[in-house]
């Protein structure tokens, strides 16, 4: 016991100084516990460095020969020093005993944590060439793409499909590591970050296979539209030109029969024209609308000068229907002239017979009512007469003018009109002259 008295100081000293150490590592193993568990999101090389110092610092977990020492060299220091300085000194080291026991289940806790994070990490690492290969086929199937013919767009097309193959070899391998993801989630230590891995993975996945099949269907409906463009646009030059020659076939024709009948006949077939030119029209115009979205700048006016073009014929179809309102006109006008003239006619026959009673009275007329009956004739006569002007105004409206053509078809009612207007001034050249004797 002398040796210990006599050695006081130096043993002491050592013994804090082991104390102390004690201590000391259990402020790093908190400290490097913080770090292991901290809700910052390390680099996978951050974290190893981080989870291998704290695995190095629980090598020797139990401390238990330092315990021990430090248990039986502050017995044998304290055994002649006051009781208050036994006192401090054992509570001291009780205080550090306690605090290792309750570390101790911190400490197995975190480590559990550590593989646990280092598993996702390391997931994490293995996701980056994954993210890179799937960006690079994402950027291919949403970068600017030009076609000015159908040649390149089926270019574009094996391009694309070389895409959608790498995206359908690589398939297994990505919704395995999805799994393999979801399967890590199921730790209670697992971190909140892997959560956030996996969705993003997810989410690039689908982003962009839904991107590289809508290439796909884009390149494909341009390719389509191509052809669609090329026919439907020769398809539409053809049916305008029947629609030309319609319109020249659209004339008056002089007979009350034939004239509506030809009119209803010209106006189905304009409605056919017309349905048919327009749908062929709006075919080659969308086909258009879908190239344009590929084209390269110096070709988008050269095809929109075709489309316009197409549109500026499309007019014969309000000339034609325009024409078709006339020749309804015509038809109607030409019917209500025929029955005028038809009217006339009739009323010249009851004229003669009116003139001839004036002229060869029976024998019960009388001079006066003779008189009166021819002043009466003659009235009508003027009515007639400023009638069948009136008819003969509407002939040069609707007839042929001078130098054009006329139809046998006209000529007979131009004909029956003129018989109308000389019977008539006959009629009334001899009512006046018969007149006169009164």
């Amino acid at each position: 016991m002398t040796f210990w008295q006599e050695n006081y100081s130096f043993i002491k000293e050592v013994y804090d100084t082991r104390y102390s150490k004690m201590v000391e590592w259990m402020d790093n193993v908190e400290m490097a516990i913080a770090k292991v568990c901290a809700s910052k999101v390390y680099t996978s090389a951050e974290f190893k460095r981080e989870k291998d110092n704290f695995q190095s610092l629980c090598k020797n977990l139990e401390r238990a020969e330092t315990k021990k020492w430090l248990s039986e060299t502050l017995e044998t220091l304290m055994k002649e020093r006051t009781a208050d300085e036994q006192k401090v000194e054992s509570t001291k080291l009780k205080a550090v005993v306690e605090r290792h026991k309750t570390l101790i289940p911190k400490i197995q806790d975190t480590l559990v944590k550590t593989e646990c994070y280092w598993k996702c990490y390391s997931y994490g690492d293995d996701l980056i060439p994954i993210f890179e290969f799937i960006d690079d086929l994402r950027n291919k199937s949403v970068r600017e793409v030009f076609s000015g013919n159908s040649e390149q767009t089926e270019e574009l097309i094996e391009k694309q499909d070389k895409v959608l193959n790498q995206l359908e070899n690589k398939r297994k391998m990505v919704m395995d590591f999805i799994s393999k993801g979801e399967k890590l989630m199921e730790d209670p230590n697992c971190p909140k970050f892997l959560d956030g891995h996996v969705k993003k993975l997810k989410e690039a996945w689908e982003d962009t296979n839904e991107k590289a099949q809508r290439r796909k269907k884009d390149l494909v409906d341009n390719l389509n539209s191509w052809e669609t463009f090329e026919e439907q646009k020769v398809e539409c030059h053809k049916q305008l030109d029947g629609s030309d020659a319609e319109f020249e076939l659209i004339k008056k024709i002089f007979d009350l029969k034939e004239g509506p009948e030809d009119y209803t006949i010209r106006m189905k077939t304009a409605a056919t024209f017309r349905k048919t030119i327009e749908g062929i029209f709006n075919t080659t115009s969308e086909a258009n609308d879908c190239l344009q979205k590929m084209l390269p700048d110096d070709k988008k006016q050269e095809l929109t000068d075709q489309i316009t073009e197409l549109k500026t014929r499309m007019d014969i179809l309000k000339k034609t229907d325009e024409r078709l309102v006339f020749i309804d006109d015509f038809n109607k006008r030409l019917n209500i002239f025929d029955q005028n003239v038809k009217e006339m006619e009739t009323w010249l026959q009851d004229g003669r017979k009116r003139l001839d009673l004036i002229k060869n009275p029976p024998e019960e007329m009388s001079p006066e009512d003779r008189v009166t009956k021819s002043m009466e004739l003659q009235e009508d006569l003027h009515r007639k007469s400023e009638f069948t002007k009136k008819i003969e105004e509407e002939k040069d409206e609707i007839f042929p003018k001078a130098g054009e053509k006329v139809s046998s078809d006209a000529k007979k009612f131009i004909e029956r009109l003129k018989k109308v207007r000389t019977t008539l001034n006959a009629l009334i050249e001899e009512a006046s002259a018969e007149c006169a004797k009164f």
